[in-house]
């Protein structure tokens, strides 16, 4: 039969593992629900696009339009900034909208406020691929590569995007796109 000490120092050890348990379980289990949430709305096997549902009436804002004739805007990530970080869009303006990424990583762009509600969205343009027609939460953008998306804005309001998937609350935007009422006049073009 093993001594009083004996017995107490199994104790102490065991009472040590407990603690240390806990300790894990209260890093641990928060971030293994944040990677698995974010594991759903990225889909590994369609990188690319983040597909969902969007505005029922999309193609009544889009379907006349000469992309054309549209000079695109930019947006490079460079070191994981976005640079412009803030732009304004004037509301029922078409936009070609031509995301760099010049990283070695890829970035999610993640901006279902201005992709969902903001914009009709028209298409999406990975590379030099054939133009997507959809609705989606974000996209991916590949290491040196491009994605263009052509859109018309359809309702103010500043719409934010990240680069991760889902905003983490008390994360800061990546990005700010603000839509704004059209200006009347010549000064508009």
């Amino acid at each position: 039969m093993p001594s009083l000490v004996n017995q107490l120092r199994l104790w102490a050890s065991w009472g040590r593992n407990i603690a240390l348990y806990r300790v894990a379980r209260a890093r641990v289990v928060p971030l293994v629900a944040v990677l698995g949430l974010s594991a759903c709305a990225m889909d590994s096997h369609t990188p690319q696009a983040l597909l969902q549902g969007c505005m029922p009436d999309r193609l009544d804002f889009v379907e006349n339009v000469e992309w054309q004739g549209i000079v695109p805007n930019r947006i490079r990530i460079i070191d994981g900034n976005y640079r412009p970080m803030v732009m304004y869009l004037e509301k029922d303006r078409p936009y070609i909208l031509t995301i760099e990424n010049v990283d070695a990583s890829s970035h999610n762009v993640w901006a279902p406020g201005l992709l969902k509600q903001g914009v009709a969205l028209d298409s999406i343009q990975i590379g030099d691929k054939a133009p997507a027609k959809g609705c989606v939460n974000g996209v991916r953008v590949l290491p040196r590569s491009e994605v263009t998306l052509r859109f018309v804005p359809v309702w103010e309001g500043r719409y934010e995007l990240y680069d991760m998937g889902l905003p983490i609350p008390g994360q800061n935007a990546d990005g700010v796109f603000h839509i704004i009422p059209p200006r009347i006049g010549v000064a508009s073009k």
